[in-house]
């Protein structure tokens, strides 16, 4: 069986709208261009405004090719992009996940203060900067309530968090994803990834467990993302008919639908003191 899978701890896809492109003034130096784009609060889930929210910018702009392509970016490797608030001046913290200087395809995770539900969020986007040599990103876009992002992009293990909880691979192999890449774990071989103890994954309280999953078949039962003995700490799973089960401790909780085989299925399990656990 491939298994396609990608694991974050929170993802919001959103409309964005350009509003054209502006020569960069003086807020934010040594950039030579600027766009503002609108995040379209249609597409912010519920009616309270949300914190420190990493929001996937994800979009390709001839604009956005390296000068060399006919474009304004000056690093072949994008780091002349950053991101601001709707005030042109307060940077955001981003991470550069990946960037086509031929194409001038950008994606970045940016974490906005706050995400508006009721009105737009507009922001600006600055590029060419030919002193800018060096990755901008920051493990602060995931704040302290995310304590394991892995984007499985380009076989990349690495936690993207502060917390370092880095994998290991046991057998998986790169395929297209739904964000970027993603990683094959085929079931017949035991295929793993294989990430240390650690204090920050030690969760006992509320947690919420989220990834884009493609299965080719649900025969075997497999194992999703699991922490500790089947009898402690927490465990995501599906079965042979692709019902989801969400175990915390020793008590397992069934979903009431199954997963659709052969493609993408965008998973959360979440566990909460107030409301107890869902699977959506």
């Amino acid at each position: 069986m491939n298994t396609f899978w990608k694991v974050y701890i929170s993802t919001i896809f959103l409309v964005l709208i350009s509003l054209g492109t502006e020569i960069a003034s003086a807020q934010v130096s040594g950039y030579d261009f600027r766009k503002k784009y609108v995040v379209n609060n249609g597409q912010v889930s519920g009616t309270t405004n949300l914190t420190n929210f990493p929001v996937l910018i994800e979009l390709t702009d001839n604009d956005f090719r390296t000068t060399g392509n006919g474009g304004d970016v000056e690093s072949p490797n994008g780091y002349d992009i950053v991101f601001t608030s709707d005030d042109g001046s307060t940077v955001l913290d981003h991470e550069l996940v990946d960037y086509n200087a031929s194409t001038g395809l950008i994606r970045f995770w940016v974490r906005f203060p706050t995400l508006n539900a009721t009105t737009d969020t507009e922001f600006f986007i600055y590029y060419g900067n030919s002193s800018q040599t060096t990755d901008q990103s920051t493990s602060s876009t995931w704040d302290s309530s995310y304590q394991l992002v892995l984007h499985l992009d380009s076989g990349s293990l690495t936690d993207a968090t502060v917390n370092g909880n880095d994998g290991t691979d046991n057998g998986t192999a790169d395929a297209a994803g739904k964000i970027g890449r993603a990683r094959v774990f085929e079931s017949a071989n035991d295929d793993f990834i294989q990430i240390p103890d650690a204090a920050s994954l030690d969760i006992t309280g509320d947690i919420t467990i989220s990834m884009w999953h493609n299965p080719d078949g649900f025969a075997g039962g497999p194992d999703l993302v699991t922490k500790g003995d089947y009898n402690a700490a927490y465990g995501t799973w599906y079965d042979n008919s692709g019902e989801l089960r969400f175990q915390t401790d020793t008590d397992a909780l069934n979903s009431t639908g199954t997963i659709t085989n052969s493609q993408w299925n965008y998973l959360n399990f979440t566990k909460s003191s107030t409301s107890g656990r869902s699977i959506y």
